[in-house]
Protein backbone atom coordinates (compact mmCIF):
# COMPACT_ATOMS: atom_id res chain seq x y z
CA UNK A 1 0.00 0.00 0.00
CA UNK A 2 2.60 2.67 1.11
CA UNK A 3 4.22 1.80 -2.65
CA UNK A 4 1.60 2.50 -4.40
CA UNK A 5 0.77 5.96 -2.56
CA UNK A 6 4.71 6.66 -3.08
CA UNK A 7 3.73 6.02 -6.85
CA UNK A 8 0.94 8.08 -6.94
CA UNK A 9 2.52 10.90 -5.01
CA UNK A 10 5.56 11.12 -7.15
CA UNK A 11 3.32 11.05 -10.41
CA UNK A 12 0.25 13.43 -9.11
CA UNK A 13 2.62 16.13 -7.39
CA UNK A 14 4.10 18.79 -9.69
CA UNK A 15 7.64 19.55 -9.42
CA UNK A 16 7.22 23.17 -9.58
CA UNK A 17 5.21 22.92 -6.32
CA UNK A 18 6.52 25.33 -3.86
CA UNK A 19 7.40 23.37 -0.67
CA UNK A 20 7.41 25.13 2.72
CA UNK A 21 10.57 25.89 3.91
CA UNK A 22 10.29 24.11 7.14
CA UNK A 23 9.93 20.72 5.19
CA UNK A 24 13.02 22.09 2.77
CA UNK A 25 14.96 22.02 5.66
CA UNK A 26 13.88 18.65 7.37
CA UNK A 27 14.53 16.95 3.28
CA UNK A 28 17.87 18.40 3.40
CA UNK A 29 19.43 17.94 6.79
CA UNK A 30 17.72 14.39 6.10
CA UNK A 31 20.07 13.78 2.64
CA UNK A 32 23.09 15.51 4.47
CA UNK A 33 23.17 13.75 7.78
CA UNK A 34 23.60 9.71 7.13
CA UNK A 35 22.88 8.96 10.92
CA UNK A 36 19.62 11.09 10.59
CA UNK A 37 18.69 9.30 7.22
CA UNK A 38 19.30 5.67 9.19
CA UNK A 39 17.29 6.15 11.97
CA UNK A 40 14.46 8.51 11.32
CA UNK A 41 14.04 7.68 7.40
CA UNK A 42 10.25 5.82 8.55
CA UNK A 43 9.24 9.57 10.50
CA UNK A 44 10.35 11.68 8.04
CA UNK A 45 8.80 9.48 5.44
CA UNK A 46 5.01 9.83 7.23
CA UNK A 47 5.66 13.49 7.28
CA UNK A 48 6.92 14.21 3.76
CA UNK A 49 3.73 11.90 2.79
CA UNK A 50 0.98 13.90 5.31
CA UNK A 51 2.34 16.93 3.78
CA UNK A 52 1.52 15.65 0.11
CA UNK A 53 -1.52 14.10 1.12
CA UNK A 54 -2.60 17.48 2.75
CA UNK A 55 -1.71 19.72 -0.92
CA UNK A 56 -3.89 16.67 -2.57
CA UNK A 57 -6.88 16.13 -0.68
CA UNK A 58 -7.29 20.23 1.43
CA UNK A 59 -6.56 21.72 -1.79
CA UNK A 60 -3.93 24.44 -0.92
CA UNK A 61 -1.76 26.69 -2.53
CA UNK A 62 1.59 27.67 -1.20
CA UNK A 63 3.32 31.11 -1.53
CA UNK A 64 6.54 31.66 0.49
CA UNK A 65 5.22 30.78 4.10
CA UNK A 66 1.25 31.51 3.48
CA UNK A 67 -0.99 28.86 2.63
CA UNK A 68 -4.49 30.34 0.10
CA UNK A 69 -7.30 27.52 0.01
CA UNK A 70 -8.25 27.42 -3.41
CA UNK A 71 -11.68 28.64 -4.72
CA UNK A 72 -12.73 26.84 -7.64
CA UNK A 73 -15.17 23.60 -7.43
CA UNK A 74 -16.81 21.96 -9.54
CA UNK A 75 -19.55 23.84 -11.44
CA UNK A 76 -23.34 22.91 -11.81
CA UNK A 77 -24.26 21.85 -15.37
CA UNK A 78 -27.44 23.88 -16.34
CA UNK A 79 -29.05 22.42 -19.58
CA UNK A 80 -31.85 24.27 -20.99
CA UNK A 81 -34.43 26.08 -18.64
CA UNK A 82 -33.37 26.52 -15.19
CA UNK A 83 -34.96 24.18 -12.53
CA UNK A 84 -36.49 26.06 -9.90
CA UNK A 85 -35.11 26.78 -6.54
CA UNK A 86 -37.66 28.57 -5.23
CA UNK A 87 -39.31 26.09 -3.01
CA UNK A 88 -36.12 25.34 -1.54
CA UNK A 89 -36.40 26.72 2.56
CA UNK A 90 -32.91 28.47 2.29
CA UNK A 91 -33.44 30.30 -1.10
CA UNK A 92 -36.98 31.48 -0.15
CA UNK A 93 -35.18 32.59 3.46
CA UNK A 94 -32.40 35.02 1.09
CA UNK A 95 -34.86 36.54 -0.92
CA UNK A 96 -37.13 39.52 -1.32
CA UNK A 97 -41.07 38.68 -1.23
CA UNK A 98 -42.98 39.71 -4.51
CA UNK A 99 -44.32 42.34 -2.40
CA UNK A 100 -40.99 43.66 -0.57
CA UNK A 101 -39.84 43.85 -4.45
CA UNK A 102 -43.09 46.04 -5.70
CA UNK A 103 -42.34 48.47 -2.51
CA UNK A 104 -38.65 48.46 -3.55
CA UNK A 105 -39.40 49.47 -7.30
CA UNK A 106 -42.31 52.03 -6.37
CA UNK A 107 -39.32 53.92 -4.40
CA UNK A 108 -36.86 53.49 -7.93
CA UNK A 109 -40.15 54.71 -9.95
CA UNK A 110 -40.73 57.93 -7.72
CA UNK A 111 -37.00 58.88 -7.28
CA UNK A 112 -37.00 58.05 -11.48
CA UNK A 113 -39.96 60.91 -11.98
CA UNK A 114 -42.67 57.98 -12.51
CA UNK A 115 -44.43 58.62 -9.26
CA UNK A 116 -47.62 57.82 -10.63
CA UNK A 117 -46.55 54.51 -12.64
CA UNK A 118 -47.95 51.47 -10.90
CA UNK A 119 -46.99 47.97 -11.35
CA UNK A 120 -48.36 45.57 -13.93
CA UNK A 121 -46.42 42.08 -13.99
CA UNK A 122 -43.61 40.76 -11.71
CA UNK A 123 -41.35 37.65 -11.89
CA UNK A 124 -38.70 35.88 -10.38
CA UNK A 125 -35.91 34.94 -12.36
CA UNK A 126 -33.22 32.61 -11.38
CA UNK A 127 -29.31 33.53 -13.36
CA UNK A 128 -28.30 29.95 -15.09
CA UNK A 129 -24.75 31.36 -15.08
CA UNK A 130 -24.55 32.01 -11.11
CA UNK A 131 -26.55 31.64 -8.12
CA UNK A 132 -28.43 35.16 -8.28
CA UNK A 133 -32.40 36.01 -8.63
CA UNK A 134 -33.59 38.67 -9.92
CA UNK A 135 -37.02 40.11 -9.76
CA UNK A 136 -38.40 41.49 -13.69
CA UNK A 137 -40.87 44.49 -12.97
CA UNK A 138 -42.90 45.94 -16.20
CA UNK A 139 -45.41 48.79 -15.39
CA UNK A 140 -48.62 49.77 -17.24
CA UNK A 141 -46.30 52.33 -19.05
CA UNK A 142 -43.68 49.96 -20.20
CA UNK A 143 -41.15 50.90 -17.79
CA UNK A 144 -39.04 47.92 -17.30
CA UNK A 145 -36.86 47.36 -13.26
CA UNK A 146 -34.67 44.47 -12.56
CA UNK A 147 -33.63 44.12 -8.75
CA UNK A 148 -31.54 42.26 -7.27
CA UNK A 149 -33.60 39.48 -5.16
CA UNK A 150 -31.52 39.10 -2.71
CA UNK A 151 -31.29 42.52 -1.64
CA UNK A 152 -27.65 43.80 -2.80
CA UNK A 153 -27.17 46.62 -4.53
CA UNK A 154 -28.18 45.99 -7.94
CA UNK A 155 -31.45 47.63 -9.78
CA UNK A 156 -31.56 48.77 -13.19
CA UNK A 157 -34.67 50.95 -15.09
CA UNK A 158 -35.27 50.94 -18.65
CA UNK A 159 -37.35 52.61 -21.20
CA UNK A 160 -37.98 52.01 -24.74
CA UNK A 161 -35.98 54.83 -26.29
CA UNK A 162 -37.57 53.87 -29.88
CA UNK A 163 -40.79 55.27 -28.36
CA UNK A 164 -38.77 58.22 -26.88
CA UNK A 165 -37.11 59.19 -30.38
CA UNK A 166 -40.79 58.78 -32.25
CA UNK A 167 -42.19 61.79 -30.15
CA UNK A 168 -41.47 64.68 -31.79
CA UNK A 169 -38.59 66.16 -29.63
CA UNK A 170 -35.58 67.75 -29.95
CA UNK A 171 -32.18 65.91 -31.25
CA UNK A 172 -29.25 67.99 -30.18
CA UNK A 173 -26.48 66.23 -31.27
CA UNK A 174 -23.39 66.54 -28.38
CA UNK A 175 -19.46 65.43 -28.65
CA UNK A 176 -17.96 63.27 -26.09
CA UNK A 177 -17.05 65.95 -24.01
CA UNK A 178 -20.26 67.51 -23.75
CA UNK A 179 -21.57 64.02 -23.73
CA UNK A 180 -19.94 63.27 -20.18
CA UNK A 181 -20.72 66.64 -18.84
CA UNK A 182 -24.43 66.08 -19.04
CA UNK A 183 -24.33 62.31 -18.12
CA UNK A 184 -22.73 63.73 -14.55
CA UNK A 185 -25.34 66.62 -14.19
CA UNK A 186 -28.13 63.89 -14.33
CA UNK A 187 -26.57 61.55 -12.28
CA UNK A 188 -26.30 64.53 -9.55
CA UNK A 189 -29.73 65.73 -10.20
CA UNK A 190 -30.86 62.07 -9.47
CA UNK A 191 -28.63 62.21 -6.14
CA UNK A 192 -25.35 60.07 -7.29
CA UNK A 193 -22.28 60.97 -5.78
CA UNK A 194 -19.64 60.12 -8.37
CA UNK A 195 -16.22 61.15 -6.72
CA UNK A 196 -15.25 57.39 -6.13
CA UNK A 197 -15.94 56.22 -9.70
CA UNK A 198 -12.28 56.87 -11.62
CA UNK A 199 -12.91 55.80 -15.00
CA UNK A 200 -15.52 56.78 -17.25
CA UNK A 201 -15.98 55.51 -20.70
CA UNK A 202 -17.78 57.67 -23.30
CA UNK A 203 -19.42 55.79 -26.33
CA UNK A 204 -22.06 57.29 -28.90
CA UNK A 205 -25.26 55.32 -29.68
CA UNK A 206 -23.38 52.93 -32.27
CA UNK A 207 -26.46 52.41 -34.34
CA UNK A 208 -26.30 56.30 -35.07
CA UNK A 209 -25.78 55.99 -39.52
CA UNK A 210 -24.98 59.69 -39.43
CA UNK A 211 -22.17 59.37 -37.75
CA UNK A 212 -18.51 60.82 -39.75
CA UNK A 213 -16.55 58.59 -39.00
CA UNK A 214 -13.59 60.46 -40.68
CA UNK A 215 -13.84 62.54 -37.47
CA UNK A 216 -11.80 62.17 -34.54
CA UNK A 217 -13.38 60.67 -31.31
CA UNK A 218 -13.54 63.94 -30.01
CA UNK A 219 -15.22 65.28 -32.64
CA UNK A 220 -17.85 62.79 -33.20
CA UNK A 221 -20.98 64.32 -32.42
CA UNK A 222 -24.48 61.92 -31.66
CA UNK A 223 -27.86 62.94 -29.99
CA UNK A 224 -27.73 59.32 -28.19
CA UNK A 225 -25.14 57.95 -25.88
CA UNK A 226 -23.79 55.73 -23.00
CA UNK A 227 -21.64 56.48 -20.22
CA UNK A 228 -20.35 54.03 -17.42
CA UNK A 229 -18.57 55.31 -14.74
CA UNK A 230 -16.31 52.36 -13.04
CA UNK A 231 -14.63 52.15 -9.86
CA UNK A 232 -10.70 50.88 -10.43
CA UNK A 233 -7.95 49.62 -8.41
CA UNK A 234 -4.27 49.03 -8.31
CA UNK A 235 -4.89 46.12 -10.38
CA UNK A 236 -8.04 46.63 -12.88
CA UNK A 237 -11.26 47.94 -13.26
CA UNK A 238 -14.29 46.32 -11.26
CA UNK A 239 -16.55 46.34 -14.05
CA UNK A 240 -19.10 45.53 -11.24
CA UNK A 241 -19.24 48.14 -8.88
CA UNK A 242 -20.45 51.26 -11.60
CA UNK A 243 -23.52 53.26 -12.56
CA UNK A 244 -24.25 52.70 -15.97
CA UNK A 245 -26.44 55.16 -18.06
CA UNK A 246 -27.94 55.98 -21.53
CA UNK A 247 -29.90 59.11 -22.91
CA UNK A 248 -30.94 61.36 -25.53
CA UNK A 249 -29.71 64.61 -25.12
CA UNK A 250 -31.64 67.61 -26.65
CA UNK A 251 -34.58 66.67 -23.61
CA UNK A 252 -31.89 65.05 -21.22
CA UNK A 253 -33.96 62.21 -20.84
CA UNK A 254 -32.82 59.09 -19.53
CA UNK A 255 -33.82 55.36 -21.24
CA UNK A 256 -31.58 53.69 -19.12
CA UNK A 257 -29.57 53.54 -15.88
CA UNK A 258 -28.10 50.88 -13.89
CA UNK A 259 -26.44 50.78 -10.49
CA UNK A 260 -24.27 47.72 -9.38
CA UNK A 261 -22.06 47.70 -6.53
CA UNK A 262 -20.19 44.16 -6.50
CA UNK A 263 -17.23 44.00 -3.99
CA UNK A 264 -13.91 42.98 -4.97
CA UNK A 265 -12.31 40.17 -2.92
CA UNK A 266 -9.01 41.84 -2.94
CA UNK A 267 -6.58 38.59 -3.30
CA UNK A 268 -3.10 39.47 -3.14
CA UNK A 269 -1.21 39.08 -6.96
CA UNK A 270 0.72 35.80 -6.13
CA UNK A 271 1.41 34.10 -9.63
CA UNK A 272 3.24 35.76 -12.25
CA UNK A 273 2.11 36.70 -15.91
CA UNK A 274 4.53 34.36 -17.51
CA UNK A 275 2.91 31.31 -15.11
CA UNK A 276 -0.33 32.54 -15.97
CA UNK A 277 0.39 32.22 -19.66
CA UNK A 278 1.77 28.45 -19.30
CA UNK A 279 -1.36 27.76 -17.18
CA UNK A 280 -3.77 28.53 -20.24
CA UNK A 281 -1.31 27.19 -22.92
CA UNK A 282 -1.07 23.79 -21.05
CA UNK A 283 -5.23 23.89 -21.02
CA UNK A 284 -5.26 25.01 -24.95
CA UNK A 285 -3.71 22.21 -25.57
CA UNK A 286 -6.90 19.49 -24.28
CA UNK A 287 -8.97 21.62 -27.65
CA UNK A 288 -6.62 22.98 -30.01
CA UNK A 289 -6.75 20.65 -32.65
CA UNK A 290 -7.71 22.53 -35.75
CA UNK A 291 -6.26 25.71 -35.30
CA UNK A 292 -2.90 27.86 -34.81
CA UNK A 293 -1.85 30.10 -31.41
CA UNK A 294 -0.76 33.89 -33.41
CA UNK A 295 -0.15 35.39 -30.30
CA UNK A 296 -0.62 35.64 -26.28
CA UNK A 297 -1.47 38.63 -24.31
CA UNK A 298 -1.34 38.73 -20.68
CA UNK A 299 -3.05 41.62 -18.03
CA UNK A 300 -4.08 42.18 -15.07
CA UNK A 301 -7.76 43.02 -14.04
CA UNK A 302 -10.82 42.31 -12.00
CA UNK A 303 -13.00 39.56 -13.49
CA UNK A 304 -16.17 37.28 -11.98
CA UNK A 305 -15.91 33.93 -11.70
CA UNK A 306 -17.82 32.03 -14.99
CA UNK A 307 -18.55 28.82 -16.22
CA UNK A 308 -17.49 29.66 -19.58
CA UNK A 309 -13.77 28.36 -20.21
CA UNK A 310 -15.02 25.08 -18.11
CA UNK A 311 -17.36 24.21 -21.10
CA UNK A 312 -14.69 25.08 -23.59
CA UNK A 313 -12.11 22.86 -21.64
CA UNK A 314 -14.69 19.80 -21.00
CA UNK A 315 -16.39 19.68 -24.17
CA UNK A 316 -15.19 22.39 -27.21
CA UNK A 317 -17.58 20.56 -30.21
CA UNK A 318 -20.33 21.33 -28.09
CA UNK A 319 -19.16 25.06 -27.09
CA UNK A 320 -18.41 25.80 -31.07
CA UNK A 321 -22.12 24.46 -31.86
CA UNK A 322 -23.45 26.60 -29.57
CA UNK A 323 -21.63 29.75 -29.74
CA UNK A 324 -22.21 29.63 -33.76
CA UNK A 325 -25.21 27.33 -34.43
CA UNK A 326 -28.61 28.42 -33.73
CA UNK A 327 -31.32 27.05 -31.51
CA UNK A 328 -33.41 24.72 -33.00
CA UNK A 329 -31.29 24.02 -35.82
CA UNK A 330 -27.80 23.41 -34.64
CA UNK A 331 -29.08 22.15 -31.08
CA UNK A 332 -32.65 22.00 -29.08
CA UNK A 333 -32.92 24.92 -26.15
CA UNK A 334 -33.58 21.90 -23.96
CA UNK A 335 -29.55 20.64 -24.73
CA UNK A 336 -28.41 24.68 -24.07
CA UNK A 337 -25.67 23.69 -21.84
CA UNK A 338 -24.08 26.36 -19.47
CA UNK A 339 -21.98 25.64 -16.15
CA UNK A 340 -23.17 27.49 -12.80
CA UNK A 341 -20.58 28.69 -10.84
CA UNK A 342 -20.59 31.55 -7.44
CA UNK A 343 -19.68 34.84 -8.87
CA UNK A 344 -16.69 35.35 -6.97
CA UNK A 345 -15.63 38.95 -8.34
CA UNK A 346 -11.31 38.59 -8.02
CA UNK A 347 -7.92 39.93 -9.12
CA UNK A 348 -7.20 37.88 -12.76
CA UNK A 349 -4.73 37.68 -14.77
CA UNK A 350 -6.70 37.87 -18.24
CA UNK A 351 -4.74 35.43 -20.54
CA UNK A 352 -5.91 36.19 -24.33
CA UNK A 353 -5.28 33.43 -27.63
CA UNK A 354 -5.29 35.09 -30.48
CA UNK A 355 -5.62 32.44 -33.39
CA UNK A 356 -6.59 32.40 -37.08
CA UNK A 357 -10.80 33.09 -37.01
CA UNK A 358 -10.56 30.01 -39.59
CA UNK A 359 -9.66 26.48 -38.78
CA UNK A 360 -7.81 24.09 -40.71
CA UNK A 361 -11.26 22.98 -41.12
CA UNK A 362 -12.56 25.45 -42.73
CA UNK A 363 -14.60 26.16 -40.05
CA UNK A 364 -15.44 29.91 -38.23
CA UNK A 365 -13.40 30.04 -34.24
CA UNK A 366 -13.35 32.43 -32.08
CA UNK A 367 -10.01 35.12 -33.34
CA UNK A 368 -9.22 35.81 -29.26
CA UNK A 369 -10.34 33.88 -25.84
CA UNK A 370 -9.61 35.09 -22.87
CA UNK A 371 -9.05 32.45 -20.04
CA UNK A 372 -9.34 34.01 -16.36
CA UNK A 373 -6.53 32.93 -14.25
CA UNK A 374 -6.96 33.83 -10.55
CA UNK A 375 -4.23 35.97 -9.43
CA UNK A 376 -3.63 34.05 -6.31
CA UNK A 377 -4.40 30.21 -6.76
CA UNK A 378 -3.34 30.14 -10.22
CA UNK A 379 -6.80 28.17 -10.78
CA UNK A 380 -8.34 29.08 -14.22
CA UNK A 381 -11.99 30.60 -13.11
CA UNK A 382 -14.01 31.94 -15.88
CA UNK A 383 -13.13 32.40 -19.80
CA UNK A 384 -14.74 35.15 -22.65
CA UNK A 385 -14.74 35.08 -26.16
CA UNK A 386 -15.19 39.24 -26.24
CA UNK A 387 -12.88 40.81 -23.34
CA UNK A 388 -10.45 41.20 -25.64
CA UNK A 389 -12.77 42.87 -28.00
CA UNK A 390 -14.34 45.15 -25.65
CA UNK A 391 -10.74 45.72 -24.17
CA UNK A 392 -10.08 47.56 -27.49
CA UNK A 393 -13.27 49.32 -28.30
CA UNK A 394 -13.14 50.86 -24.39
CA UNK A 395 -10.47 52.86 -26.19
CA UNK A 396 -13.18 55.27 -26.40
Amino acid sequence: MNNKLEQKLYHDLSPDLEVPSKVRTIIKESINNVEVKKENYSIIRIALTTCAILILTVGIVYAGTKVYDTIWKKPEMIKGVVEKNTNKEDVINSILTEQEAKEKAKQILEKFGYENDVVESIALEENAQNYDFIWKIETKNNIHIDLDAKGGNYFAISYDEKELLSKDILKEKINKEEAETLARKICKEYGYNLEKYNKTYVIPYLEDTSFDWTKSENEIESYQWNVVFSKTYENGINSFENIRISFISGINKLYYFMYEDGNIEENPVIITAEDAKQIVLKAEQKVNFDYNIKDVYVNLDIAQMNGDAYLRLKDYDLYKKQYYGKIGKDFKYEDYTRYRTENLIRRTWMVTIESDEISKKGEPIDKYYTYHVDATTGEIIGGSPIYYLLKIQNSW
